[in-house]
């Protein structure tokens, strides 16, 4: 992963701190969802998206799936922590 892309694991922390979820749960979710973007910008070129697009398409993912309770990667299977998180980060 280039030095380039943000640090998706303390991205996703930071944008769960105010969930429901105890810390060893953000922690576990954090690194799920760090995983899908690293792998969403790494396929990026892949795609035709250069390094900038790639990691403003995984930001607005990121942005999105928690605006929307959950509605985000395939990883996000209902009943997974991921999942769970998402939602709970809303309520």
């Amino acid at each position: 992963m280039p030095d380039d892309y943000p640090d998706w694991r303390e991205e996703s922390a930071r944008k769960l701190v105010d969930s429901k979820l105890s810390a060893a749960e953000r922690e576990e979710v954090s690194r799920e969802l760090a995983g899908y973007l690293e792998d969403l910008c790494s396929d990026g070129p892949a795609r035709g998206l250069d390094e900038d697009a790639a990691t403003q398409n995984a930001a607005a993912l990121l942005a999105d799936c928690l605006r929307r309770g959950g509605a985000c990667p395939a990883r996000a299977t209902q009943g997974s922590p991921l999942r769970m998180a998402l939602v709970s980060s809303h309520h």
